[in-house]
């Protein structure tokens, strides 16, 4: 068996009508939720994953991975409104769906970093999480029982966005001619909101826009420098900087979330389709 370790005991070959936040109890907007049009049902397959049986390996190296948290899987939506199959049905090339509720980049990047050793596939699309996630260090625990749903207390931003960069650097430094594909779930990273707090905050002798590298943060006014630390935002637009400078030779693709799952969280047809679009014309 390939990647033997891929396994989601507890919702291996499960049929679920309900997951996660899914449900009415959990939905803040029980009215949304009730007048959703679709059903859904969650259907997973012998690994646990919320895709169809896996082909030979010949098949997963041609197949597009695509990797994340429950984004990827798709909770609030029929499988067919969720990103990997879209991808799958407008581009004709088969999608395996690695992808797990309240996965963290740690996941994440382990689960790619796998996938990059043994299969080294064309392409691997990966939706990065909320980057305040964490995963336990006992190995000794299934994938499931390793989430930290959110980040101890004494995890800053600081912390938050190293622990991403280490991720993201492990993988683009194995990615070998595997074509990488970055995306990020809605509000993944509270940096990631530079442009709206920026724009709170200017003044008329402010930039037009943030600075995307460490130079222009540090050639940045005094004045603006001082406002930035008096409201407690200069590391927010510092991190964004770096975040930038990190990504400047990535394959990145930005969306905004245009609708809603059932669940009144996740996103659901219209995003995804959005998402696709932006990813169909760099894939390899």
């Amino acid at each position: 068996m390939i990647l033997p370790d891929f396994i989601l005991h507890s919702r291996a070959n499960k049929i679920w009508n309900n997951s996660g936040i899914d449900t009415r109890q959990a939905c803040l907007d029980k009215k949304h939720f009730d007048n959703y049009p679709n059903q859904i049902i969650y259907q997973y397959n012998s690994r646990g994953f919320r895709d169809t049986e896996w082909p030979e390996l010949a098949e997963l190296v041609n197949s597009i991975w695509c990797v994340g948290d429950s984004f990827t899987v798709g909770i609030g939506s029929p499988i067919n409104h969720t990103w990997p199959a879209v991808l799958k049905s407008v581009s004709k090339k088969n999608t395996i769906n690695v992808s797990m509720d309240g996965a963290s980049n740690d996941w994440i990047a382990r689960k790619t970093l796998r996938v990059l050793d043994v299969v080294s596939p064309q392409n691997i699309v990966i939706q990065w999480s909320f980057f305040s996630r964490l995963e336990s260090t006992d190995v000794t625990l299934s994938d499931e029982n390793r989430r930290k749903q959110f980040a101890d207390n004494d995890l800053n931003l600081r912390n938050e966005f190293d622990n991403f960069k280490k991720n993201f650097l492990l993988i683009e430094s194995a990615k070998s001619k595997t074509n990488i594909i970055h995306s990020f779930i809605p509000n993944a990273f509270s940096p990631l909101d530079a442009k709206k707090i920026w724009n709170s905050l200017k003044g008329t002798q402010w930039p037009e826009h943030p600075p995307k590298t460490l130079k222009d943060v540090l050639s940045l006014e005094s004045f603006i420098i001082n406002e930035l630390v008096t409201v407690d935002q200069f590391e927010h637009i510092k991190i964004y900087t770096e975040y930038c400078e990190l990504l400047s030779n990535a394959n990145i693709i930005n969306y905004t979330q245009i609708d809603w799952g059932r669940d009144f969280f996740h996103y659901d047809i219209k995003t995804t389709t959005k998402i696709v679009d932006e990813i169909l014309p760099i894939l390899e």
